[in-house]
C-alpha cells in the first residue's frame, strides 16, 4: 500500500501511477499514433523498423517508440529488438 501521510504539510500522498496508466492506454489513440498503425497496416510486411517508420512518415523516433509500446500493451503489435 503505497501511502503517506503529512499531516505538518497537510498532504496526503497516494501511489496510483500503474492504475492511471493501464488506463490512459486504453483511452488514447493520439494522431500519430494512429498514422503509425495505419502506415503499419497498409505496408503487408512481417516486420518493419522503427527507424524506417520514422523516416517516412517524418515524426521522431521517440513518437515511433512510444506509439510502438502502446501498441505492444493493447496487444496489436509484436516487439522484438534484434542487434
Amino acid at each position: 500500500d503505497n501511502q503517506m501521510y503529512l499531516p505538518f504539510l497537510g498532504l496526503h500522498l497516494q501511489s496510483k501511477e500503474k492504475e492511471y496508466r493501464e488506463e490512459n492506454v486504453k483511452e488514447q489513440f493520439t494522431p500519430a499514433m494512429q498514422l503509425i498503425f495505419l502506415w503499419i497496416l497498409y505496408h503487408d510486411k512481417d516486420y518493419v523498423i522503427q527507424q524506417e517508420i520514422s523516416e517516412k512518415l517524418n515524426i521522431t523516433r521517440m513518437t515511433v517508440s512510444r506509439a510502438s509500446d502502446t501498441f505492444v500493451k493493447l496487444g496489436l503489435l509484436e516487439y522484438f529488438i534484434e542487434g
